[in-house]
């Protein structure tokens, strides 16, 4: 289990560290012109399309699908998922005959977009020194491709042998929400254990990288004009972080932050293997099926009720809730684990759905923790984002050990 003081203290008493940088691919750590790539791109799949499917323009159903695979995100299926399925939603094949001509698509006509990458000289450097430097790294491009087609820019890009020094790679299979929303960002930080100010996001466009990144409270490096990696290591390296540190917790990072952690959440389990859900590895800690269980009940005993308290109440008292039960007291054994967790992402709409009541001058009420001292309604609101992101971790270290 964990401790939930001692973690709290942890991260609201420590000063900002950075523990990760998020490095876009294209036109970041590779030279990729947008317009030409996506237009050779959309050729080949209409050649394909009207070769596989015997559909005529067949970029036009892909782009529509890919529209509406960004704009109508839960979080609980892959963005490939939903590709697909909008794409057989306008034609006559099934979802898996979808998924199956994409993935030879990207087998045989993606490689042959080789030709419009160009490798950048310093972005072997870039990562080998991010590396040493003992940061977590993230290749944190707009997943809209399969970890195929990364790869091959990757290795285009002359940055193949690279890869294990990423902890985590973002494409379409792994990956709930695409840039440049604000979910994309918060999933990604929830996936690899940190917390949204300990990351600098590294990328050539405010749009896609930089505005977004800050907006869920993660540090940004504009690398444009003057901005050059060289003055991006030397800072790293010297910990001069000027211009690039993160804001302070404000209350529009919070719903962002509470979508991604599903995104996150629904990607560590995509990949469980069913004998996982009951096991415990260490017999003091829970199970996986066991952390989801208590996630969903803290977002409706604890989490939700705490912040309408606040918001109900002048200045109330917030007594800790009770410690959840032992791993030997906590019985989950008729409980099915994906059912939990879409259990707990329909009690975190609803949380949702009363954060975006809260008017902005009520951000600031005050509250009385047992625990925390001093606090108030925005605090307790990223605690509540916070809490997720640790059991998160602790899911993912988990099935990590399940044998």
């Amino acid at each position: 289990m964990i401790c939930f003081v001692k973690l709290w203290k942890t991260i609201s008493q420590t000063p900002t560290m950075i523990k990760a940088v998020l490095l876009d691919l294209d036109n970041t750590l590779i030279f990729n012109d947008d317009r030409v790539a996506t237009h050779a791109f959309l050729q080949r799949m209409d050649s394909f399309g009207k070769r596989y499917f015997q559909i005529e323009a067949f970029s036009l159903i892909y782009r529509d699908a890919l529209r509406k695979m960004r704009a109508h995100s839960c979080g609980r299926q892959s963005n490939m998922r939903r590709l697909c399925d909008n794409i057989a939603q306008k034609t006559q094949y099934t979802i898996d005959a979808i998924t199956a001509g994409l993935a030879i698509f990207y087998a045989e006509e993606y490689p042959q977009l080789k030709s419009l990458v160009t490798p950048r000289d310093d972005a072997a450097y870039l990562i080998e020194s991010l590396s040493d430097a003992g940061y977590t790294l993230v290749i944190a491009t707009n997943p809209i491709y399969p970890l195929e087609a990364v790869i091959n820019r990757l290795e285009w890009g002359g940055l193949g042998d690279m890869m294990p020094l990423f902890h985590f790679i973002t494409h379409a299979d792994n990956m709930h929400y695409a840039k440049p929303d604000l979910p994309y960002y918060a999933e990604v930080i929830a996936r690899i254990g940190v917390e949204p100010d300990e990351v600098i996001v590294i990328g050539d466009r405010i749009d896609n990288d930089i505005s977004p990144a800050r907006t869920i409270g993660a540090g940004a490096f504009h690398l444009a004009g003057d901005n050059t990696i060289e003055l991006f290591i030397g800072q790293m390296s010297e910990h001069r972080f000027e211009g690039m540190l993160p804001l302070a917790a404000q209350s529009h990072m919070i719903v962002p932050q509470y979508r991604g952690n599903i995104g996150a959440l629904f990607g560590i389990i995509s990949e469980i293997k069913p004998r996982y859900w009951h096991q415990q590895p260490e017999p003091d800690e829970w199970s996986p099926i066991q952390i989801i269980s208590h996630l969903l009940e803290s977002e409706t005993t604890v989490q939700r009720m705490r912040l309408q308290k606040i918001l109900d109440e002048d200045n109330p008292f917030l007594a800790q809730p009770q410690p959840p039960p032992p791993p030997h007291e906590f019985d989950c054994a008729s409980q099915k684990g994906e059912q939990l967790a879409h259990q707990w992402a329909d009690e975190r709409e609803r949380t949702i759905t009363f954060i975006n009541t809260i008017q902005p001058e009520h951000w600031k009420r005050p509250a009385r923790h047992s625990i925390f001292g001093p606090t108030n309604l925005l605090e307790m609101a990223q605690f509540t984002a916070q809490h997720d992101r640790l059991h998160i971790e602790q899911l993912c270290q988990t099935i990590g050990k399940c044998e």
